[in-house]
């Protein structure tokens, strides 16, 4: 289709991030921030489940009571590449109550201006170049032939690092630092206000002859760019064979540079009797500046041995993310480019994050074998937010059941295989979604490998996700599709 309705990019930096939704066209709040990264090549490899696991630096990312049984000084340094894809396929479906709504929208008629003001059936009498484009079916709704547009974009994580000391035999500490690039996009060129087909976006009265009812139709777009860094320390303690303790704290602060904007490109008059006419107008509002964020996040955990069984727990305590913003603010009114009027304004954004947990068992079914699964339970459903600004169309998020689960061999000296799968419902809801209790699911599968040295050990995992899902109007069907790609490796020096 040659023009289509909706250009959204919305991407959370973070695999393990609590994933905003796209909707019609959402403000700034914490869209890129959220979460933790998975920056432990062995943990991914085997789905990211690794709570039961001790012995290993990599238990810094995970359970602290990991850290201990480490006899050696350890120093990792690692790094990730992602390659993403995205793609939406918006849907606007006829109408006889519509009437040449969908045509306008789907881009099968693009309006003249000759006939601007006009209703639907003078421009279809009188306009000469009045012509359809045809539509294309029988296509699969989240594949590349239906797509409006598809995005792909890569990113490298730099070289980070971490270390772990042994203090006594019974007592470790371990502490990393990492940092992250934020990037988040979103775009939809048929922002409209009020929405014909989701009441949530304001919904529209009956129109009629004396009453016409006005859509203004908006090019929206939002991007963030910035760095986030992540300080990562950790002590653990053996108090016997069987038990293990430990605790960490991560110290998240970070930048951004923000800008989000509505190009208005028309109106949209319902005359009644299933008549429209169309009005280019030309408007444009931009708010543009940065945001700080910081949080400090504290975590405890245990694990117990029993026979070949590791059990672990993660106890996640209730943290807060801050953002403090500011921008300025320029609408300008056209076509009288000179009418500009500028403001400018700062706030400060929380989100209280609940305490969440995790559950983990692994089990050594031989020497040369391992079996584990991750459960986290993540009540961000729960949270509490606060705006330095009103956003009336805010929607909150919904509870998260993450599974992870891996297998781990050992297929010769000093190298193992690995493969994992990841369940992750998203926090949040897609417009119009009949289910209500958890969000749409993202999989994961991934495979790695491990090759011990005389030196340390070398770790590379590959990792494919993959989420489809859809936003459901009266007027429109969304189809979006997430799909990623990612490397990541990391080299571990004994000494």
């Amino acid at each position: 289709m040659k023009m289509k309705i909706s250009y959204i990019l919305k991407m959370i930096i973070f695999s393990s991030a609590v994933m905003f939704a796209q909707h019609r066209g959402d403000q700034f709040f914490m869209q890129g921030v959220t979460g933790t990264p998975e920056v432990s090549a062995r943990a991914l490899a085997r789905g990211g489940a690794f709570s039961a696991d001790y012995g290993d630096i990599n238990a810094l990312f995970y359970n602290p009571a990991g850290l201990s049984d480490i006899k050696d000084n350890k120093i990792m340094i690692f790094a990730n590449r992602d390659f993403s894809l995205i793609r939406e396929n918006q849907d606007y479906r006829p109408s006889t109550y519509m009437g040449m709504l969908s045509l306008y929208l789907e881009g099968y008629y693009v309006p003249n201006p000759k006939y601007s003001g006009g209703d639907d059936m003078t421009i279809v009498q009188n306009d000469s170049t009045w012509a359809l484009t045809d539509p294309k079916f029988g296509q699969d709704p989240y594949s590349k032939e239906a797509a409006a547009w598809q995005k792909t974009y890569s990113k490298i994580m730099p070289i980070n690092a971490a270390i772990a000391i042994p203090i006594t035999n019974d007592i470790s500490i371990a502490a990393s630092y990492f940092k992250n690039p934020i990037f988040d996009y979103d775009g939809n060129i048929t922002y409209l206000t009020p929405h014909p087909g989701y009441s949530f976006y304001n919904p529209l009265s009956q129109a009629n002859s004396l009453n016409p009812i006005s859509m203004q139709w908006y090019r929206f777009s939002r991007l963030r760019t910035g760095d986030m860094q992540t300080i990562t320390a950790g002590l653990s303690y053996k108090i016997d064979n069987d038990i293990r303790i430990g605790v960490k704290g991560n110290y998240i602060t970070g930048k951004s540079d923000d800008c989000i904007g509505l190009n208005k490109f028309g109106v949209l008059d319902l005359l009644g009797g299933n008549s429209f006419g169309f009005t280019y107008e030309k408007f444009k509002d931009t708010s543009y500046g940065t945001s700080k964020y910081k949080s400090l996040q504290l975590s405890a955990g245990a694990i117990y041995t029993i026979n070949n069984f590791n059990l672990g727990i993660i106890i996640n305590i209730p943290y807060t993310i801050q953002r403090d913003w500011e921008n300025t603010r320029k609408v300008n009114w056209r076509p009288n480019r000179d009418s500009i009027i500028t403001s400018s304004l700062t706030g400060v954004d929380k989100m209280k994050v609940p305490l969440s947990y995790t559950f983990g068992v692994k089990f050594n079914a031989k020497k040369s074998v391992a079996i584990a699964l991750d459960i986290d339970y993540k009540p961000v459903g729960d949270a509490a937010y606060e705006f330095g600004k009103v956003d009336t169309f805010f929607q909150s998020m919904v509870n998260q059941v993450i599974i992870r689960t891996g297998i781990e061999v050992t297929v010769s000296k000093g190298i193992n295989v690995s493969l994992g799968y990841r369940n992750t419902p998203e926090a949040f809801l897609p417009d119009g979604a009949a289910v209500k209790d958890h969000g749409p699911i993202t999989t994961s599968y991934t495979i790695g490998a491990s090759y011990n040295t005389w030196l340390g050990r070398v770790d590379a995992v590959y990792e494919f996700s993959k989420l489809k899902y859809y936003d459901s109007y009266y007027t429109n069907t969304n189809y979006n599709t997430l799909l990623n790609d990612k490397f990541s490796v990391s080299y571990l020096l004994t000494f």
